[in-house]
């Protein structure tokens, strides 16, 4: 639970994955692309294709350019005390006074942009009473929860009915453990685990490069199917229920898994989002929202078969996929 003072400050952490893929991997790769079209590719060729080639680079070096201020921009560090908001960037710093805000939405979708790219991501939008609003992505933060918890705390201190439901939804969350799960009588919900696109593909590629693999094409058979284990493994989450815990397991990544316990979980968020097979959040009382997980092995009628036996849980279903998935829930 967050107690907030006029001296505490309750501050936003770095999703150290994002930072990894976005900047490191990701960055690193465009600028790597860019330097061999124009030093290595570009040479080789007469000089109206070297003008072309080099042009090219040069926009695989402002790419990478332009996702770094992106992702700065998007990612500010989020400073929450009693009396005041701050949000600090590389670009930009601002502080916002509490009797500024006029409503904080937690829970939020909206509608992400970058480039040609537009999705609908979890978000906290903090609306000032100017009009004007400040949108905070989930999935760019560890912990966020706390801040939420922190905002929601600091618009309005003193009602004690708000801190009773803070200090409810606050509670700590208890990691299961695992004598307490093998205890459970779990049902799988795995989808069609042989025959989805997914696994066909990692499954036909293992097949080709066990048959054609010699000493020339090793290295590159491995370097692509680590790749394609990478993808199809974050591709292919499944899902097991019992009368007191929800968990995530992987086809591919067979040693991953997260649990929750039922009574800890605020709702599961369904979704589709663009390129990417059908998904769940998980959200915890604690304001805590999991990562994506999508179930690529999964079909309309999995989906079903899962939310019927979480709805008999009393599971709280957010389906912005599907309008009749969770019929005994408001969509």
């Amino acid at each position: 639970m967050v107690h907030l003072t006029p001296q505490m400050k309750v501050r936003s952490e770095p999703n150290i994955v994002q930072i990894f893929v976005i900047l490191v991997a990701g960055g690193l790769f465009f600028i790597l692309l860019g330097t061999f079209m124009i030093f290595m590719v570009a040479p080789d060729y007469p000089l109206n294709k070297q003008l072309g080639l080099t042009a090219t680079g040069l926009g695989f070096y402002a790419f990478a350019i332009t996702a770094a201020i992106h992702y700065f921009r998007s990612t500010p560090q989020v400073i929450v005390t009693l009396n005041e908001l701050q949000i600090k960037h590389i670009f930009k710093s601002e502080t916002i006074k509490s009797n500024e805000i006029s409503e904080v939405l937690l829970n939020q979708k909206s509608l992400y942009k970058f480039l040609f790219v537009r999705m609908p991501m979890e978000s906290t939008i903090v609306i000032l009473k100017d009009g004007t609003s400040r949108i905070f992505w989930d999935f760019y933060y560890d912990g966020f929860g706390r801040v939420k918890n922190a905002l929601n705390l600091s618009i309005d201190p003193n009602k004690d009915e708000k801190l009773e439901e803070l200090r409810s939804k606050s509670k700590a969350i208890v990691k299961p453990i695992d004598s307490a799960l093998a205890s459970e009588n779990f049902i799988d919900f795995k989808g069609n685990r042989l025959f989805n696109f997914y696994g066909l593909v990692l499954s036909v590629f293992l097949a080709y490069m066990l048959y054609s693999m010699n000493e020339e094409n090793m290295v590159r058979g491995i370097v692509v199917f680590t790749i394609l284990v990478g993808l199809s493994g974050y591709h292919l989450h499944y899902y097991r229920l019992s009368d007191n815990y929800f968990q995530v397991r992987n086809f591919i990544w067979f040693w991953k898994s997260k649990t929750y316990r039922i009574e800890d979980i605020q709702e599961i968020i369904h979704e589709h989002p663009h390129n990417t097979p059908e998904s769940l959040r998980v959200r915890l009382k604690n304001f805590h929202t999991s990562n994506l997980q999508p179930a690529g092995s999964y079909r309309r009628k999995h989906w079903k078969e899962l939310f019927k036996h979480l709805q008999r849980l009393n599971v709280k279903i957010r389906s912005e996929y599907y309008d009749e998935t969770a019929p005994e829930q408001s969509i």
